[in-house]
This record gives structure tokens, C-alpha cells and sequence, in this order.
């Protein structure tokens, strides 16, 4: 390939003279003692921050505000702009509407969209942040400024948590494989399983293996 294509290759290994450390697409992975260490690229966390003009900001303690999806301003302007669309003749409904359906404009809807695209991709290496950043893509095509405000409570999460990383410990070479399977819709009855144990390959009929207790799916062993 690399005669062909300009290329850069990096490597790291256990090697006492390996490498440790390699950076990808700005993600750090790690080889230490306990195993391999995955951290996000923070400097997106940095970056909606510092859009944001909150750095140096009171952090808070979740991503997302729990009360918020069941009685808080979410789940009232969900209702609100259903009420619009399904066009009640109510004063008070309309009045409502009018309220919710003034939307973000120009660069304040464009940085909305923007930050939330990136906190999205930051979303898919930290697991603490995906709920809140769903909420806020729903929100996508017209943003108000309620939901600036939850995306700037993301925002001051990450004030605090700032890094978060994944360590994958080092484990012996698994010798069996335990596969769980849906005793009626899992396979047809002339299927054959083939199983890894003990370094043969086995084959079984459905028929043959073992059943749990509770009689919901075949256990194989």
C-alpha cells in the first residue's frame, strides 16, 4: 500500500522498546501495567465551553436534569408544540404556541446546531453524556432558548469531568464461549450450533443442549 499511497503508520505493543502511546483522530490509547487506556479527544469538551463563554463556570453534577424529561420546561414545551400543531382553538393554547414557536435565529441558531453536532460526536467515546446530547439533537432543526439551556448544562458537566477514559484490563485467552439464545425464535429446529470450548469445535441439535431453569432460552455449554 504504502507504494501506491502516501501513507503514516504508528504502532504501539507490549514491547519493552514499543511505543505506549498513540493519539488517533485526536483519541489517546494508553498500554500500560492494567491494560489499554482509551480516552476521548477533550479538546471538544474545550471548545463548546469556550463557545459557550462559560469556562471557568460552577460545574454540575449531571449532563442532564432527570426532573426535566417528566415536569420540567422539556416536557412542557414537547406538549406545548403538540398543542400548536394539533391547532386548538384555545386562547390560552394559542398563546402557549406563540410562546414555544419563537425559535433561535440566524447565529444563534447555526452555534446551536453546531455545538450540538459536536458534542454529538464527542457523544459516541463518553457514555455519561449520550442521554443529554440525544435530547439535545432531538431539538436540532428548531432550537429555542430553552434548549440552550440544557446544552449549556452539558457544557458544565464537562467543566468537571472535563477527561473521562476506558481501561480495558489485560484477561487470560478465553478457552469457553457461553451463547444465550431465544429457546422459540432463536433458531429453527434442524439448526446446528457450533460452540467453541475447551480449544475443539463442537456441534450440537437444538434438541440436545441443556434448558435453564426457567425454561426461556437453551444454555450452551
Amino acid at each position: 500500500m504504502t507504494s501506491n499511497y502516501e501513507c503514516k503508520v504508528d504502532c504501539i505493543g507490549v514491547g519493552k522498546k514499543d511505543p505506549k502511546q498513540l493519539r488517533v483522530l485526536g483519541r489517546v490509547i494508553t498500554i500500560g501495567e492494567m491494560g489499554v487506556t482509551y480516552e476521548p479527544d477533550q479538546r471538544h469538551a474545550e471548545a463548546v465551553c469556550r463557545d459557550l463563554g462559560i469556562q471557568g463556570s460552577n460545574s454540575c453534577a449531571t449532563p442532564y436534569e432527570k426532573e426535566a424529561s417528566v415536569n420540567g420546561d422539556a416536557a412542557k414545551n414537547r406538549e406545548k408544540r403538540k398543542a400548536a400543531k394539533n391547532g386548538h382553538d384555545d386562547n390560552d393554547d394559542e398563546n402557549k404556541a406563540e410562546e414555544v414557536l419563537e425559535e433561535l435565529q440566524g447565529e444563534e441558531k447555526t452555534r446551536y446546531q453546531s455545538l450540538s453536532a459536536r458534542l454529538n460526536y464527542l457523544a459516541l467515546d463518553r457514555p455519561d453524556i449520550q442521554y443529554g446530547v440525544k435530547e439535545l439533537m432531538w431539538k436540532m432543526s428548531k432550537p429555542n432558548i430553552e434548549d440552550v439551556k440544557s446544552l449549556k448544562r452539558v457544557a458544565r458537566y464537562l467543566i468537571g469531568v472535563s477527561r473521562l477514559g476506558q481501561v480495558f484490563h489485560w484477561q487470560r485467552r478465553p478457552r469457553e464461549v457461553d451463547v444465550y439464545v431465544d429457546r422459540h425464535r432463536g433458531m429453527p429446529p434442524n439448526a446446528k450450533v457450533y460452540q467453541w470450548r475447551s480449544g475443539h469445535l463442537g456441534q450440537w441439535h437444538p434438541q440436545d443442549l441443556e434448558q435453564d431453569t426457567d425454561g426461556d432460552c437453551f444454555i450452551y455449554r
